[in-house]
């Protein structure tokens, strides 16, 4: 068994404000490092075997804190990376649901039936992350790993390591490290 510590990126004042970000290089904020130093702090004695980020500013910045506190090398994977929300970007729940009505009902209802307007599915979104985790578990086997991941990356693995429905993301996002013991793939799931 592979364990997988699910690390939300520290808060940033966009996050604070409830903006979606995929692609801005906002930074972490004082109370986000705050929050992520304690947590890495938490976890400094369980023995981290490596940390895995993806390359957005706040999950790098995270990710160093926990490589940095556990002494292990930190290891950016695209594939990691948060969902790609087009021109959601920046916006609020509220601006969504007034500038595209339509499309923000359907998110809420069915979440993988919807692609943010120029941006990418749920659906291929959470297939990219299972498979970027299979890789990660496959690699450590009988080693726990922390994977830093955006609020709706952090979401989708969290559907995929408990399989739930995509229907249910909008209630898996949480603000702490989430714990999983996974059963690493038996073949290799191809290179990191």
């Amino acid at each position: 068994m592979t364990t997988v510590v699910l690390i939300p990126w520290a808060d940033t004042d966009w996050s604070r404000d409830g903006r979606l970000n995929a692609r801005t290089p906002v930074s972490i904020n004082a109370e986000g490092r705050r929050r992520a130093l304690h947590w890495a702090n938490e976890l400094a004695s369980r023995e981290l075997a490596a940390v895995y980020g993806s390359p957005e500013k706040p999950a790098h910045q995270t990710a160093e804190l926990f490589a940095d506190r556990a002494e292990v090398r930190l290891r950016q994977v695209r594939e990691l990376k948060e969902v790609d929300v087009g021109l959601w970007e920046g916006l609020t729940e509220p601006q969504i649901r007034d500038r595209y009505p339509r499309v923000f009902r359907q998110w809420a209802d069915h979440p993988d039936s919807v692609r943010p307007p120029d941006g990418e599915s749920l659906a291929d979104a959470a297939a990219r992350i299972r498979k970027a985790i299979a890789r990660i578990t496959h690699k450590h086997r009988n080693r726990t790993v922390g994977v830093v991941l955006g609020p709706l990356a952090l979401a989708l693995a969290r559907c995929a390591l408990e399989d739930r429905d995509l229907g249910e993301l909008r209630y898996l996002t949480t603000p702490e490290p989430v714990w999983y013991e996974v059963e690493p793939a038996r073949r290799e799931p191809g290179p990191l």
